[in-house]
């Protein structure tokens, strides 16, 4: 009677392993679930396997690009850019993981690497991009290409809070100090900043 009841736990041990049954799309969703839960070994663990059992699958850009960000959170950094970098190779066009990369490149104070990612030919508009890049441009003293990035971002969003701070700061830097203050009265006053 041990020996029935030992096989059948073993047996049905196998057929209720998520590893063995699970399709590549219920291996994302457990993923995306665990991501949300925070549970993040167990997303990566389930990202992994989805991965393996279907490598080819043009959604692993998606994939990479959460196991990025997962490893991203957990402090590791080199991981996270080979999990972005690969997603790109899958979608080299795709925005959130540009700028994702980009974001981590800034982290690890790699200005020239996010700078080139946070240029985005297929959005010159996205707001992201031009506040960060800007931000990088400052950070290496391109004080040129930083106000650009500012100017176009308040021609699009006039009354970016983030977009007119840079801008103030960038004319403190530049020893403007007439125009940083105007730029923050006129925050204050809630009015648009005229570029």
């Amino acid at each position: 009677m041990k020996k029935l009841f030992l096989s059948f736990l073993l047996c049905g041990g196998i057929g209720v392993s998520p590893a063995f049954s699970q399709t590549y799309e219920e291996l994302s969703e457990r993923a995306a679930t665990a991501t949300e839960q925070d549970s993040l070994t167990q997303a990566e663990g389930y990202i992994r396997q989805a991965l393996k059992l279907e490598p080819a699958n043009p959604h692993n850009a998606l994939l990479f690009s959460n196991l990025g960000i997962i490893q991203q959170r957990r402090q590791q950094y080199e991981q996270a850019l080979e999990s972005y970098t690969l997603a790109l190779n899958i979608a080299p066009r795709a925005v959130p993981v540009l700028l994702n990369r980009a974001a981590l490149y800034l982290e690890l104070g790699k200005e020239d690497l996010a700078r080139i990612d946070y240029s985005l030919d297929m959005d010159k508009d996205n707001q992201e991009a031009l506040l960060m890049g800007a931000y990088a441009y400052m950070q290496q003293r391109n004080y040129k290409s930083a106000r650009a990035d500012y100017e176009h971002l308040l021609k699009i969003v006039p009354q970016s809070y983030n977009g007119q701070l840079g801008l103030a700061m960038l004319e403190q830097k530049e020893k403007k100090y007439e125009a940083a203050l105007s730029i923050l009265n006129s925050m204050l006053a809630g009015k648009e900043v005229s570029s």
